[in-house]
């Protein structure tokens, strides 16, 4: 991976819209590099990494304040065109930049930021290689899986998936992110059966903290075995003895008939 060091304006920077920080979202759509720059797109992304009453960024929000931008760990970014970068590594980060400069914009106090880092945004540059994304996922593996800035379990799951679809190994998987052949396969499978659950009856009721349940279920051999669960195959083929699972972890109306 070849990369520089460099400095560009804020507004060229734009959050990544296929984070895996919100793969789980229900209103999460893939999003092509061609449309980041559209206003809806840009929206939507940002209200998904700055969360309700920016709860996602008020720890970044204080810190700023209170410390400056300090660029310890440089935000990457990946030039999409002429004046268009995403980030790689880094959304909460320029999402708070972007609130405060706003905030600045208003008139309203930012602390102890310099102003001037809106014009001039410290990033990495990242090179990405055509044909190849397997370096941009081991990128993201080693911060949000193994790394201190973990990702919720669901979303780490998703990355190992996608990982999988684009041609690694499960070998080179677990030696790229330094996890154990056992934590593959349980994540895949349990993905697996909540992409199920969400094709399911029940799907609208699915949130990211579930996905303990899942895991459980697809680490129970005797579940398995009840739910005739194939791993080549990555589903239950027993679908009556499924939708009943589903029916037992979910909320059922009870619809009585006077």
């Amino acid at each position: 991976m070849k990369s520089n060091i460099g400095e560009i304006p804020l507004d060229q920077i734009y959050l990544d819209p296929n984070n895996y920080r919100f793969r789980d979202h229900k209103d999460y759509k893939f999003v092509a590099n061609s449309d980041i720059t559209n206003s809806q797109v840009k929206k939507r992304t940002t209200n998904f990494i700055t969360g309700k009453n920016n709860s996602g960024i008020a720890d970044l929000i204080a810190s700023f304040k209170k410390s400056g931008f300090l660029p310890v760990d440089l935000i990457q970014v990946v030039k999409i065109r002429e004046k268009v970068y995403k980030v790689v590594e880094g959304n909460r980060r320029i999402a708070t930049l972007k609130y405060l400069k706003e905030e600045h914009q208003k008139g309203n106090d930012i602390g102890n930021l310099e102003v001037t880092i809106f014009d001039k945004v410290p990033v990495i540059f990242y090179k990405e290689r055509k044909n190849d994304i397997s370096h941009y996922q081991v990128l993201m593996g080693l911060k949000h899986i193994n790394g201190n800035k973990r990702w919720s379990v669901v979303n780490q799951a998703q990355l190992m998936k996608d990982m999988r679809k684009s041609g690694m190994s499960e070998d080179d998987i677990i030696d790229s992110l330094g996890i154990s052949k056992n934590l593959l396969r349980r994540a895949l499978r349990a993905l697996a059966l909540i992409e199920a659950y969400k094709a399911s009856d029940y799907g609208d009721q699915f949130q990211a903290d579930m996905y303990n349940i899942f895991d459980s279920i697809v680490s129970s051999t005797d579940i398995k075995y009840w739910l005739e669960w194939d791993d080549e195959d990555m589903e239950a083929k027993n679908k009556k003895n499924q939708e009943r699972l589903f029916s037992w972890i979910s909320t059922v109306e009870d619809t009585r008939i006077d």
